[in-house]
């Protein structure tokens, strides 16, 4: 036998069916709001690892820009050093030919 509805039964079903459908629209839209906040936060998250990383590796070069620095001026003293050395060498040489 088909069940008919009457006007009042009609009305809780679709108050029913409008409370059903309010409630899954708000955690539709509280769980959309949750996951653009996480969303916000990780794409904050991995610019400031970014940007902490490329200080790193600034730094780092920094470092390295002014270890070879020394390291190059340490090697023209030493050359300097080696040339004067060279040329004193010579110019003794030089003199003892003359002297002797």
């Amino acid at each position: 036998m088909p069940m008919l509805f009457l006007p009042a039964d009609t009305s809780k079903m679709m108050q029913s069916k409008k409370k059903r459908l309010d409630f899954l629209t708000k955690n539709y839209m509280e769980g959309s709001q949750q996951k653009l906040e996480q969303s916000s936060a990780r794409q904050q998250w991995e610019t400031e690892a970014q940007r902490a990383e490329d200080q790193e590796e600034q730094t780092f070069l920094q470092g390295a820009q002014q270890e070879l620095k020394k390291d190059m001026a340490s090697l023209q003293k030493k050359i300097l050093a080696d040339m004067k050395q060279q040329e004193m060498a010579g110019v003794r040489e030089s003199l003892q030919s003359m002297l002797f």
